[in-house]
């Protein structure tokens, strides 16, 4: 009985695939918004000043940083589906084949990977706009130890990992 709650319970995490899903629609959407933004500002300000051109690059890395989210949360999507609900849809699939999602571990090793991308992005995006400050040297350190902690618990869930296939 106990075994059979569990067989069905794994479909409740439907509710996260699709959450997962919206969330990625929306952020590429916000992408396409502020790629058109970007465009805008650029043709408006063809003769840009120093200042300006700051602001088309901290406008591309804002691009960059929501994209690598909404791919991220497609990712996730993708990678729930497959290893809670069926697999064999995405035997077929090169999409997923790249990916070599086959563990939950995959996914938090995804996770943690892109949440280092996405702390330097938004670190680039102050140092674009603020210059070297000592606001923006506080906010390094304290980035680098955040990333340092993630590097550390990559490495741990690594060896956590192979121990597991032993």
């Amino acid at each position: 009985m106990l075994q059979n709650f569990f067989e069905k319970s794994r479909f409740l995490v439907i509710i996260v695939i699709i959450n997962c899903i919206i969330s990625s629609i929306f952020l590429y959407l916000s992408t396409i918004y502020l790629l058109i933004d970007a465009i805008i500002f650029i043709i408006k300000n063809i003769y840009a000043t120093n200042f300006e051109v700051k602001i088309v690059v901290v406008k591309f890395l804002k691009i960059l940083d929501v994209s690598l989210i909404a791919i991220t949360f497609h990712l996730i999507s993708a990678g729930f589906y497959k290893l809670f609900i069926q697999q064999a849809i995405f035997d077929n699939s090169s999409f997923l084949k790249t990916l070599s999602i086959n563990k939950f571990h995959d996914l938090k090793v995804i996770i943690l990977h892109v949440s280092i991308i996405v702390i330097v992005i938004l670190f680039l995006e102050d140092i674009v706009v603020f210059g070297g400050t000592l606001a923006n040297l506080y906010a390094g350190i304290s980035s680098s130890l955040v990333i340092l902690a993630i590097i550390f618990t990559c490495k741990l869930l690594d060896n956590d990992h192979h121990k597991d296939d032993e």
